[in-house]
């Protein structure tokens, strides 16, 4: 594990430079690398083992960065315990490497802290959920990827805050234990907490639904998201016994909670486009595409 200390005074700017000029033209304003969260110092933890990995998400301190250098096979699950602070986050940084998760059971990733941006890195073949925020809040996940995991590829869950999610991708995620009931694209239910935001992300080919707020007590927006073929498990579009096939799954029956779907777009799904799921509040459902969806595009129950 290479480490390096340094102070960013100077560097910000050129790095800032040098960050715009070599960009993909499509890291702009929706990112979360804002200036508000930037670290003004800390440390580096250049990783290509998993036991290094491990061990620099055990000492990781405000303003520090994890960053990847090749693609690893995780021996168990990575926890992100400890937390930055709304100066000086902490950044995994996967450098668009992968963690494959097929060695062990459970979650790929569980984030419990607070003040982490993660970015640029591939979850894929966990048994469950890819990656799961649990506890904490003012957490970000940046330009990630989850596929093939045994349920959803990113959960918000239990009483994680203040998350946001930006274009990121989840496919051909599906639960087979469970017969494809589970697996969602993304998901924040079951108690998640408040603040919770997906922007310009895109869910395809996951056996249960592309996004999935069931029980979610709280607001959820989701702006400019697209959610397609979920449902089928591949590009062949193969179903399961169980999967619903939603593209955005706005609730459940004893929840009575108004989402924000903004500028989305949900199309060939196996069920419908939209589909409010007994949440009998008004949703907020504002210049979306929904078309093609094959048993309805806003379902009957959905309030808007």
């Amino acid at each position: 594990m290479k480490v390096t200390k340094f102070l960013m005074a100077a560097a910000l700017v050129s790095a800032a430079a040098m960050f715009v000029s070599c960009s993909d033209l499509s890291e702009n304003s929706e990112s979360s690398s804002d200036s508000s969260r930037a670290a003004s110092s800390g440390t580096t933890y250049s990783v290509g083992t998993a036991s290094d990995l491990y061990t620099a998400a055990n000492k990781v301190n405000p303003g520090d960065t994890i960053k990847l250098t090749a693609n690893i096979n995780l021996t168990k699950q990575l926890q992100l315990l400890r937390s930055g602070s709304s100066g000086k986050v902490i950044t995994l940084d996967g450098n668009g490497k992968t963690l494959n998760c097929s060695a062990f059971t459970g979650w790929g990733v569980k984030v419990n802290g607070s003040y982490w941006t993660i970015r640029k890195l591939t979850v894929t073949k966990a048994s469950d959920c890819g990656m799961v925020f649990q506890l904490g809040g003012n957490n970000r996940a940046e330009y990630c990827k989850f596929t093939y995991n045994g349920d959803s590829g990113l959960q918000v869950y239990n009483s994680a805050h203040d998350v946001t999610i930006t274009r990121c991708e989840s496919y051909y995620n599906y639960d087979k234990a469970t017969n494809g009931e589970n697996a969602d694209g993304f998901a924040a239910k079951l108690s998640g907490g408040k603040n919770i935001k997906f922007n310009y992300c895109v869910a395809k080919y996951n056996s249960d639904d592309g996004w999935d707020l069931y029980s979610q007590a709280y607001p959820v927006t989701l702006n400019n998201c697209e959610a397609s073929y979920n449902g089928y498990i591949n590009s062949s579009l193969q179903t399961t016994p169980d999967g619903d096939g939603n593209g955005f799954k706005l609730g459940s029956k004893y929840k009575n909670v108004s989402h924000r779907v903004l500028s989305c777009k949900s199309t060939y799904n196996l069920k419908y486009g939209i589909d409010a799921n007994g949440n009998t509040a008004k949703q907020t459902i504002t210049n979306c595409t929904v078309k093609n969806n094959k048993e309805g595009q806003i379902s009957s129950r959905t309030k808007y």
